[in-house]
């Protein structure tokens, strides 16, 4: 393993790099919580940005974060498609975080085994109850207990760094993974449930208390306002689990809302915006997304797509449920409301490059170590990763259309300053469903371009400057970038110049 291989980059280069789409994701919170919101608020935060073709072959892997401590539970990963292992490293010498000799051994170990590691797990923040949580400070915002937890955070993150591991994972959690009664699935397995109505209003609260929804931000922000910082000096990510599940209005053993996991979404785009970082991201977990949403079969594509334009999703979790915000099964993968196959043909189309990780797979008492139920879920990314990079539209094919453009001259008897023209296309064609990627006269690309409000024009604005090789009947060309399933449109005319 080349241990000289990975350099760091300071907090400087690290803020210049962080995604404007935060500062959208700020003001959205302040508006009425729609996923059309959400999306234009992503969009307009993110200039420059066009979706584009899938850009093949697809950088998308099957990863898990199962228990790989054997060289026989390796193979048993790698067997089954997984390339990517998200191992939760211990610490070593009673210290309370990691030194490189720790996160050593678990690269040499998956390396002689097959795998590589991109993500791991923090040794505390996990998806546990803060009543059985080794280390709670940081969620019952107990200073200076959390501050000393969060100086630990840096030496791991310091330790991350000098083993090259890119990124961690970890949970803003105070209930932990709650759920109901299973409920019967097919083939003598049991879903997961969570049914709020079967909920009694007297289950005695956490040790943290009544937790209302700004005090739960406070002691993330809290979090986040001292960990990031450390994570930009050493360009480490950090990826936060969300709660798991959202909870209806009333909440749940004293706490009132999990606050990430919100209906529409809206919680996670409020985390992003908690700090200005390309550092500062998600593990997203579809299934949590979908078991928060009042409606997810409606809201979780665009949801998925926006939080992918931000380029701050550094892991994702896949599972499928029946249901929504207070009341669901977690079930197979091909079962489910949620259509898995086009969860990644979205990843596919924003240029998603990380893991994708089956959890919460069905349990049965024929398959006790979940073996059988983890393969299912491992073999079922690993089909839809390969149908989408050999099957899914958009291809790199090409349509083309037909172009005015008034005025059809370009006055260049001076070379001064600037000269617009409007290009006008058929009808039957809307070009704010494309992309725009070029506007280019003789090859001469336009200084700027807007597209019409009514999706039928293209006003670009070309220097004169830039214009001066032009021969009388030069060639204007638009190029576009299909979202859906009908390629590249290519639209071009010829212009008259006059000098």
């Amino acid at each position: 393993m080349d241990r000289r291989g990975f350099i760091q980059t300071g907090g400087a280069a690290a803020a210049t790099a962080a995604v404007a789409a935060a500062a959208g994701a700020a003001a959205l919170t302040k508006t009425s919580p729609s996923v059309a919101a959400a999306v234009q608020s992503v969009a307009s935060g993110s200039p420059g940005f066009v979706p584009g073709n899938i850009q093949r072959p697809l950088k998308l892997h099957v990863g898990t974060s199962r228990t790989a401590s054997t060289a026989t539970a390796a193979a048993y990963l790698v067997r089954h498609g997984v390339s990517a292992w998200v191992p939760s490293p211990t610490t070593s010498g009673g210290r309370t975080y990691w030194v490189p000799s720790d996160l050593y051994a678990v690269q040499d170990f998956a390396a002689a085994n097959g795998l590589t590691v991109e993500v791991i797990a923090l040794p505390f923040l996990g998806s546990t109850n803060v009543n059985t949580e080794a280390r709670p400070a940081i969620m019952l915002g107990q200073s200076p207990q959390r501050d000393r937890d969060i100086d630990d955070i840096g030496r791991c993150i310091q330790a991350m760094a000098t083993c090259g591991i890119p990124t961690f994972k970890y949970n803003m959690s105070i209930l932990g993974v709650t759920r109901t009664a299973s409920t019967p699935g097919r083939g003598n397995s049991t879903y997961s449930t969570f049914d709020y109505s079967t909920v009694s209003p007297t289950t005695p609260q956490t040790i943290a208390g009544v937790v209302t929804a700004d005090v739960f931000w406070d002691r993330i922000n809290y979090f986040i306002q001292r960990v990031i910082p450390i994570c930009d000096q050493y360009n480490i990510k950090a990826a936060c689990h969300p709660e798991d599940p959202g909870l209806p209005v009333g909440g749940y053993a004293g706490v009132l809302e999990n606050v990430i996991s919100t209906d529409h979404g809206m919680g996670f785009f409020k985390f992003l915006s908690l700090y200005n970082s390309a550092n500062h991201g998600l593990n997203l977990c579809c299934g949590v997304l979908a078991e928060s949403l009042s409606n997810p079969t409606a809201e979780i594509y665009d949801i998925l797509r926006a939080l992918l334009r931000t380029k701050r999703v550094f892991n994702i979790h896949m599972r499928n449920i029946r249901g929504g915000l207070g009341n669901f099964q977690e079930v197979w993968a091909d079962e489910g409301d949620i259509n898995e196959a086009r969860l990644v043909q979205i990843m596919a189309e924003e240029g998603y490059p990380y893991m994708i990780d089956p959890d919460h797979e069905p349990q049965s008492s024929d398959d006790t170590g979940q073996n059988q139920g983890f393969a299912h879920g491992f073999g079922y990314i690993e089909g839809l990763i390969r149908a989408v990079d050999t099957l899914a539209p958009p291809y790199n094919t090409s349509s083309s259309t037909s172009l005015q453009i008034v005025p059809s001259v370009f006055d260049m008897r001076s070379l001064t300053g600037f000269t617009t023209t409007v290009m006008t296309v058929t009808a039957d064609v809307n070009l704010r469903s494309f992309g725009v990627t070029s506007v280019s006269a003789g090859g001469k690309a336009a200084a700027s371009f807007t597209v019409s409000s009514d999706g039928r024009s293209v006003v670009a604005t070309f220097r004169k400057s830039d214009l001066a090789s032009l021969a009388v009947g030069a060639s204007l060309m638009l190029v576009e970038s299909v979202v859906g399933a009908g390629g590249t449109l290519v639209a071009s005319a010829t212009a008259s110049v006059v000098r």
